[in-house]
């Protein structure tokens, strides 16, 4: 027979086993055929002109996701209502991405969609060269 110490150390190791796999999520919108999610539960995409974050949320509705964007950041927070109580699924999103080039705040789009949250940024046109006369 168990006791509830080894019960709990099983099941301490059985969440630490489970929380180190990737989660491989399908994406169908023109971004690839699989993306690997990871802890953090979202992957950053460098496509050149913009950037493209995609998150994983499940559980939460579209109502209750929230996006900000700044010039070299991007939040998300969403809140899990309903569903299944999995330790591994959490109640509370909190995600942070920081970007290496800057990005156009106000020209940010996301769609959420089956608990997938895309995010493009388009980044900042580069300076130019001014010609001296």
């Amino acid at each position: 027979m168990i006791d509830d110490s080894e019960f709990r150390r099983l099941n301490e190791k059985l969440m630490k086993m489970l929380s180190a796999i990737p989660v491989m999520v399908m994406v169908k919108a023109g971004l690839g055929i699989s993306e690997f999610l990871g802890k953090d539960r979202y992957t950053l995409k460098d496509e050149g002109d913009k950037y493209v974050v995609i998150a994983e949320v499940p559980g939460a509705s579209k109502e209750d996701v929230r996006v900000y964007a700044r010039e070299d950041m991007i939040y998300v927070y969403a809140e899990r209502k309903v569903g299944l109580r999995i330790e591994s699924i959490p109640k509370k999103y909190r995600i942070k991405v920081k970007l290496e080039e800057p990005i156009d705040a106000e020209r940010v789009k996301a769609k959420y969609e089956n608990g997938l949250l895309i995010i493009e940024a388009p980044k900042k046109a580069p300076g130019r060269e001014i010609e001296v006369k």
